[in-house]
């Protein structure tokens, strides 16, 4: 039977996680707006098209990554270590990892592990 707290406890991970991953592609969207412009359909993204400033997505991230920190180290402070692993790791991918043809399926399926490590 699930216990409230877990249950909780569970339900404050996701939105982190969940806020990580925003701000992951916040990040991403911000870093590939160049490639994004030559792109039929991605040019019309946010960033891409200019309908956004960068400047948002900065204040965007800043406003995610605390919160989800927060969030994290309020669930229990252990938590927030696969969280912050989860978000360097996806920051490594968008920046550098994503262009050596063999390391994008392995480093993009890794992305899991820091999730379900987070345990009760």
């Amino acid at each position: 039977m699930l216990q409230p707290t877990v249950l909780g406890r569970t339900a404050w991970m996701l939105v982190a996680f969940t806020l990580a991953a925003s701000g992951v592609y916040l990040m991403n969207d911000v870093v590939d707006r160049d490639n994004d412009r030559r792109h039929p359909a991605k040019a019309r993204r946010s960033f891409a098209s200019g309908a956004l400033p960068v400047g948002a997505a900065t204040a965007g991230a800043i406003v995610v990554v605390t919160a989800r920190a927060m969030i994290a180290l309020l669930v229990r402070p252990s938590a927030a270590i696969p969280v912050v692993l989860y978000r360097a790791l996806n920051c490594f991918y968008s920046l550098r990892l994503r262009r050596i043809p063999g390391l994008m399926s392995l480093s993009s399926r890794s992305g899991l592990a820091p999730e379900s490590s987070v345990g009760h």
